[in-house]
């Protein structure tokens, strides 16, 4: 049981961490004058990573 929510609270943490880096990202961008479609494109990579890492979770027993 304790693994689970070992698990779980590092999705958490992945998620918290996802959401501070796509601010950043926007303000990053904003600042640098970077298009819009390529901030996009970073935060599609960023969401496959956290997609794979979700399902490598819930693959190994979850």
């Amino acid at each position: 049981m304790m693994k689970i929510f070992m698990k779980l609270d590092n999705i958490a943490v992945d998620f918290t961490s996802l959401l501070l880096h796509n601010h950043h990202l926007d303000f990053m961008a904003s600042l640098y004058g970077v298009p819009k479609n390529v901030t996009n494109t970073i935060r599609h990579i960023i969401l496959e990573l956290l997609r794979t890492k979700l399902a490598m979770h819930l693959d190994t027993g979850m």
